[in-house]
């Protein structure tokens, strides 16, 4: 169960307390050992506030901090100081053993020594997981204007690479290891650091509450209406707080996957995790993996982006990992591509 993205920290407790309330109603088998995730960030993060979560079964925080640099910070429109990010660590940490915390690398006027001491301050802080994004410009964002504007003040894809480059052999030399391309973690091998995307990405359905929220249930890829720019994101949430709920009335956008993309989808996804298992996806779908994807898997080898496939497993080498995203895109249907095209941002 995971709350976010955004900042569902905004919330009071007596408001979470409502949408705990209606999550027992509704789901009354929990299991003891299921991941209950909340999102937030620095300045939402009160001791009285994250009591109360603890005290609803929240077994892991994630908190988005960006940057330990104040300049940085205000660039990138966090209204708070950086000690209210040490504030925000330290009464995470006396609380949740389990807890993720998100770097950015490449934002506006960010330099290569101001990454690196953000990036030393949080691992010192010792995490479970750190996330490390790269910072990228999707249109009619924050950092898509500033980019159009200033590309100056941002570094390019070759850099941010460097940056990656770095990154892996600092995380691992103070035990982490890798999980993703963004993401680190201590957690032992076969433990998943964020368990949500692990499940959703094995094929479990996954339901979407909220204006933009996406559900997959299946073949069944939906969402309600969803937006960037603030003036539409806000005719958004109005229009969803007055929808009549029906069968079908929240179903605004979506796809119904053949089984040819399902079994797409289930390569690349897995493949970004490291976790492409034959005997699963034989299980789920009753075909041969190395054959459905012979002349992907044989590319992948040729690339030294895999391992030799052993008889079950496909994992991703050192190049694997870095170049994991571009694999993934490269790999989208021609149907996909299409829609990805189509698609008009507002």
């Amino acid at each position: 169960m995971y709350f976010g993205g955004g900042t569902p920290t905004i919330l009071n407790e007596k408001q979470f307390g409502q949408v705990f309330s209606s999550i027992q109603h509704g789901f009354l088998d929990i299991a003891p050992s299921a991941e209950l995730c909340v999102e937030g960030s620095p300045d939402s993060m009160s001791e009285e506030l994250l009591d109360f979560l603890k005290s609803q079964g929240v077994n892991r925080i994630s908190m988005g901090i960006q940057t330990m640099d104040s300049a940085e910070l205000k660039a990138c429109g966090r209204p708070y100081p950086v000690s209210t990010t040490f504030s925000a660590v330290d009464n995470i940490r006396k609380r949740f053993g389990n807890f993720n915390l998100d770097l950015i690398y490449g934002l506006s006027g960010q330099t290569y020594e101001s990454w690196d001491d953000s990036l030393r301050r949080i691992v010192s802080s010792g995490p479970m997981t750190i996330s490390l994004y790269p910072a990228v410009g999707r249109p009619l964002t924050g950092i898509h204007k500033q980019q159009r504007l200033h590309p100056e003040r941002y570094i390019d894809d070759q850099n941010k690479y460097a940056i990656y480059d770095s990154n892996v052999e600092f995380m691992q030399m103070n035990g982490y290891r890798q999980e993703s391309f963004t993401r680190f973690t201590r957690l032992p091998e076969n433990t998943s650091a964020y368990s949500q995307e692990t499940s959703d990405f094995l094929g479990v359905p996954m339901i979407g509450i909220g204006a933009g929220a996406r559900s997959y249930n299946g073949k069944y890829h939906y969402s309600f209406d969803y937006a960037v720019d603030l003036k539409e994101v806000g005719k958004a949430i109005e229009d969803y707080l007055n929808l009549e709920i029906t069968e079908h009335s929240m179903v605004r956008y979506g796809i119904v996957l053949d089984a040819y993309e399902m079994r797409l989808r289930y390569f690349i996804l897995n493949l970004t995790l490291n976790q492409i298992s034959g005997t699963y996806y034989s299980s789920l779908f009753g075909r041969n993996l190395y054959s459905d994807f012979s002349e992907v898997i044989d590319a992948l080898e040729a690339e030294e982006c895999i391992q030799p496939p052993s008889k079950d497993k496909i994992r991703l080498t050192k190049k694997g990992y870095k170049y994991s995203n571009l694999v993934a895109h490269h790999l989208f249907s021609k149907h996909v591509k299409i829609m990805e095209e189509r698609y008009v941002p507002r």
